[in-house]
């Protein structure tokens, strides 16, 4: 007897949501994005303020403002998502954009994580990056960019490993089509 293998295409992820009251979305919504629009109000005062206070021109300031960046980074990735469920009555949220979101929600958060090491290590050894070398404004962005190539590396790992493990436990069997040909059906 011959065995039928069945396979579906995850196509998109119904989205049950917080609530089916409507009543309840509404005051979610409003609160959802008060707490999002805070959370980017409070970190573009903190990017304007150390760009245009010259005394706050140091490393450790140099890397809250990165910090701050990342942090609206990571809550647009989420929250925008969050309020436009609330607000629309599609309930749905594409494999593609899932994706997408997991790749750059792993990003930012790595560089927000990559950037607290940093200032931690600047408050513990404050010389290190406090010696001449390091007072040139290009070390500050060497360093950025490190974070940037050390995130880009790390998350396409991240990411490449949750799908393929996703896409083989979905089958029920190992998944048919070797990894390398993953993103080529994205």
């Amino acid at each position: 007897m011959e065995v039928e293998t069945l396979m579906t295409t995850v196509t998109e992820f119904v989205l049950l949501g917080l609530t089916q009251s409507p009543e309840l979305k509404y005051l979610l919504f409003l609160v959802f994005f008060l707490v999002y629009l805070m959370t980017w109000l409070n970190n573009l005062t903190i990017i304007i303020v150390v760009i245009t206070n010259s005394h706050l021109h140091i490393p450790l300031y140099f890397f809250l403002a990165n910090w701050a960046f990342a942090d609206n980074s990571d809550s647009s990735i989420t929250a925008v998502e969050l309020l436009w469920d609330l607000a629309s009555h599609t309930r749905t949220i594409s494999f593609n954009w899932c994706i997408i979101q997991i790749f750059l929600f792993h990003f930012s958060e790595g560089a927000g994580i990559f950037l607290l090491v940093v200032m931690a290590v600047d408050s513990v050894e404050p010389n290190h990056l406090h010696s001449k070398k390091c007072r040139d404004e290009k070390r500050y962005l060497e360093v950025n960019e490190q974070n940037i190539i050390l995130q880009e590396k790390t998350t396409l790992v991240k990411t490449s490993l949750q799908l393929y493990h996703h896409l083989s436990d979905d089958a029920g069997s190992s998944w048919p089509y070797p990894p390398s040909s993953l993103w080529s059906s994205l």
